[in-house]
């Protein structure tokens, strides 16, 4: 045991001169000769190369040696810490948390450091625990009154309008038959009479009904479809319907500038301002006439604080 205090005592030297691999050969020294019914000298020389091993950011030994001073002395506070701090580093939150709560234990919650250090790991994890549940969560659709007031923020959207209407204007007046035919086979007109009935949760699914037959109202179902996913808080999966409708340049006008102006929206709401005012601008620029248009940029330049144009907006 001589032996091995000696071999400490030098590596100790070593470690204040910051000579940090010598003092990591001479605390290895001391372990090699400590004999091994010596716990607590054996976990003190575990503990002080951990602490060299640490100078030089080796958070892997810096954990496996400190866990061996742990094994040895359970109530080593001094290595608890140390190796709460290198799960903290090697990103190992919840080893990190149990190490750092035994600490704050131990010290009756009288050390700042490491209460500090408890309170700083718990955030870091309940965010990341939100995050999961949030990710994984169940897609709700609002209640009725929600979406309805929803889309009354929308004066000049076709996919909010009664069913058929300026649909039916397309049929000759003696094709009543085909017509009601064509509602029969439609999806997105099955998601219209749903939408007049309330029945919410059928609409994505007759949507993409119409999306997947390449039907007549392939651009309206891709736009209500949008539209119902943002409802749902599924901003990813209607990204790509509304870019659908945007590009399609043979779409209806009203269609195309009422997608842009969703997406506008979403992105705004992702805090992507020079992206939202792109398509604002765009959505002007297709369709001047549409109050839309201006009623929701204003509402951006407002988050923005860009009053005046917000104003002039307004105005429009």
């Amino acid at each position: 045991l001589g032996r091995a205090q000696a071999a400490k005592n030098k590596g100790n030297k070593y470690f204040k001169a910051g000579k940090y691999e010598l003092a990591i050969q001479c605390y290895t020294e001391a372990i090699s000769l400590c004999p091994p019914e010596k716990n607590f000298d054996l976990s003190t020389f575990y503990q002080n190369r951990a602490a060299a091993y640490e100078q030089l950011q080796k958070w892997t030994e810096v954990a496996q040696d400190c866990t061996k001073a742990v094994e040895l002395n359970p109530k080593y506070v001094k290595a608890l810490f140390r190796r709460a701090k290198a799960h903290e580093k090697l990103d190992n939150k919840k080893e990190c948390l149990e190490d750092v709560t035994a600490v704050c234990i131990l010290e009756a919650f009288q050390n700042q450091q490491s209460m500090l250090l408890a309170d700083k790991v718990l955030k870091l994890l309940g965010k990341e625990k939100a995050k999961e549940k949030y990710k994984n969560r169940e897609p709700l659709m609002p209640s009725p009154q929600f979406i309805k007031s929803y889309f009354s923020s929308f004066t000049d959207d076709i996919i909010s309008q009664p069913l058929l209407k300026g649909e039916k204007s397309d049929e000759d007046k003696d094709k009543e038959g085909e017509a009601s035919e064509v509602k029969e086979n439609s999806g997105y007109l099955r998601a219209k009479q749903y939408m007049e009935e309330e029945n919410y949760d059928k609409i994505i699914s007759e949507s993409t009904k119409e999306i997947e037959a390449k039907g007549r109202y392939m651009a309206e179902a891709l736009l209500l479809r949008a539209t119902f996913y943002l409802l749902i808080g599924n901003a990813s999966a209607a990204k790509p319907d509304l870019d659908q409708v945007i590009s399609m340049e043979d779409a209806n006008v009203k269609l195309r500038a009422n997608a842009l102006i969703k997406r506008g929206s979403m992105y705004m709401q992702q805090q992507q301002p020079v992206l939202s005012t792109q398509d604002f601008n765009m959505a002007a620029d297709i369709d001047p006439q549409n109050a839309d248009v201006y009623h929701h940029r204003g509402q951006l330049k407002i988050l923005l604080d860009q009053i005046e144009e917000a104003v002039e907006d307004f105005d429009e």
